[in-house]
């Protein structure tokens, strides 16, 4: 039996989630290892998913061990995926000079919905952005 290991570093811009661990990891780059196992029997040498891992190192400057979360592929795409959202909405948000105050008021007086969560966050973000 042929292993494969790849090793692939991913960037989260916001704190996320991913499912099956139900822990909050920080923002920051993460390294992801991915092992395949080989299949014999067909005239190709195909590979099946054995196993994902996130290494979640200490913070930059901070001594530490580093963590091995084993997680699902499924897991993790949908962590990259609303980090990715988070962030195109955040770079949207500052093209426009939306500040908190604005947001908030189209949420709150046009649109006369509370405000979502996720967006909430990212109010909480501006607001802090606008008190520097």
């Amino acid at each position: 039996m042929v292993r494969r290991v790849t090793n692939q570093s991913i960037t989260f811009h916001f704190p996320f989630i991913l499912n099956k661990l139900k822990k909050e990891f920080r923002a920051g780059t993460y390294t992801i290892e991915t092992e395949e196992a080989s299949i014999f029997g067909s005239s190709f040498l195909p590979f099946r998913h054995v196993g994902t891992t996130l290494f979640e190192r200490p913070p930059d400057g901070q001594l530490g061990n580093t963590r091995y979360w084993p997680t699902s592929p499924k897991s993790l795409i949908k962590a990259i995926a609303i980090d990715a959202e988070k962030h195109l909405r955040a770079q949207q948000l500052k093209r426009e000079d939306m500040t908190s105050e604005k947001l908030e008021h189209l949420y709150g007086a046009v649109l006369n919905e509370p405000i979502p969560p996720r967006l909430g966050n990212l109010i909480k973000q501006l607001k802090e952005a606008d008190d520097k």
